[in-house]
């Protein structure tokens, strides 16, 4: 058996760092799609679909070659 890459979840008082879940692409298609983020930090010229996201998302969650992490995070108004 594998152990774990990461925990489940880090918690703090503002904050907390969760696995992805396929529902967090309805979130990060939208934020990927934001003007400034975009172009400042994605580098990707064209809009991104929740279609796009939805294959982007289950790429990571089925991905086992334990080369990156990749989690949601998630303030407390997000709770």
């Amino acid at each position: 058996m594998r152990r774990q890459l990461y925990p489940r979840t880090l918690a703090g008082t503002l904050t907390r760092l969760r696995r992805l879940r396929l529902e967090d692409r309805k979130i990060s298609v939208h934020w990927r799609n934001d003007p400034q983020v975009r172009d400042r930090v994605l580098g990707f010229p064209l809009p991104v679909t929740e279609t796009m996201e939805g294959r982007w998302v289950n790429a990571i969650l089925n991905d086992r070659s334990r080369t990156r992490l990749v989690m949601a995070i998630e303030d407390a108004s997000d709770r």
